[in-house]
């Protein structure tokens, strides 16, 4: 059996493949329907929110990561720059993608917000 206080291993593509086809004959009995496989590998594809077993994220974020990381939604994260509680670092001036966001910083706001 394995060890249940072991970090969760990465779910790479393989392994989703691996759980997909394993899946599949659930969906075509009946057991569970199509959108509901498609939503559980769609969940099980997006990061985890906040750290896992006490890892803090490091170096920049996206704002969906920034997001995914504090639980909340991009349009937070936009709502927190604008009202200067989170300050977005930019990669290259002047273009939208280029904006990221401090991990130590979301780290910081994740621990106020708790």
């Amino acid at each position: 059996m394995p060890d249940q206080t072991a970090p969760p291993a990465e779910l790479t593509p393989h392994v989703l493949s691996t759980l997909e086809t394993f899946a599949r004959p659930a969906v075509e009995s009946g057991l569970i329907t199509r959108a509901d496989l498609r939503t559980a590998l769609r969940r099980l594809r997006q990061p985890l929110a906040g750290p896992v077993h006490g890892e803090q994220p490091t170096g920049l974020l996206r704002r969906r990561e920034a997001a995914t990381f504090l639980g909340c939604s991009g349009k937070t994260i936009v709502r927190m720059v604008n009202d200067g509680a989170l300050h977005p670092v930019y990669l290259r001036p002047g273009l939208a993608k280029s904006v990221r966001y401090a991990a130590a910083e979301l780290a910081n706001l994740a621990k106020a917000r708790a």
